[in-house]
């Protein structure tokens, strides 16, 4: 069967793309979440991806659509493919709930495995220093903390969110400060007790230019 031109310009922009970030078909089939054979039977214009998975092309690599259906050149350059930008907040914009100070650069890859992540900007040690001070801590607000997660949590509705470590027995949650540190307690709350995980910490990054 003879190849449509579209999908023979699809497949061949496809594998510019695969070729300028180093990736081979199964890295990015890992990255994606999709079997092998369907990146490989893309770039050798087999196939079209789903209309999920074409948008997912674009986010990963940062190209709008038309960019699969142009007649790219071959030493077309495409700008930091494999990395993404989230929001960034401030410890007191979390606490009430403010606009992002802006935004900060993040690999693409932990973009892609947590999709709503936000960075929180830390100043001060956390936890007896697990988390040093300046910090930027990046958060899945998506998962579901289990026992030894960080997570960062607001106890009251007017204070300033804190970093602890979860762990859940019965009808119990503890979320501990891990410190030597008598000023620092865990506190102990039964499991219907109102507070606000606002979510997982997945990546700390302690080298990064302050906001």
């Amino acid at each position: 069967m003879k190849k449509l031109p579209h999908l023979k310009l699809f497949a061949k922009n496809l594998n510019l793309l695969l070729e300028q970030s180093g990736l081979t078909d199964s890295e990015l089939a890992e990255r994606m979440g999709v079997g092998n054979s369907s990146v490989s039977r893309w770039a050798r214009a087999e196939i079209f991806p789903s209309t999920v998975n074409f948008e997912e092309l674009c986010t990963y690599f940062q190209v709008p659509p038309k960019f699969f259906f142009d007649n790219n050149d071959d030493d077309v350059t495409i700008s930091e493919v494999n990395v993404d930008t989230v929001d960034m907040y401030s410890m007191n914009t979390l606490a009430h709930h403010l606009s992002p100070i802006g935004r900060i650069n993040v690999a693409k890859d932990t973009r892609m495995k947590n999709r709503r992540l936000f960075a929180a900007y830390c100043e001060d040690d956390a936890m007896d220093n697990v988390i040093h001070p300046p910090s930027m801590c990046y958060i899945n607000p998506d998962l579901k903390p289990h026992t030894g997660s960080i997570v960062l949590v607001q106890v009251a509705s007017d204070e300033i969110p804190i970093f602890r470590q979860y762990t859940k027995g019965g009808s119990t949650v503890i979320l501990s400060g891990m410190s030597h540190s008598e000023e620092v307690d865990d506190i102990i709350l039964k499991e219907d007790e109102i507070y606000s995980i606002l979510g997982v910490v997945v990546e700390v990054r302690t080298q990064f230019v302050q906001p």
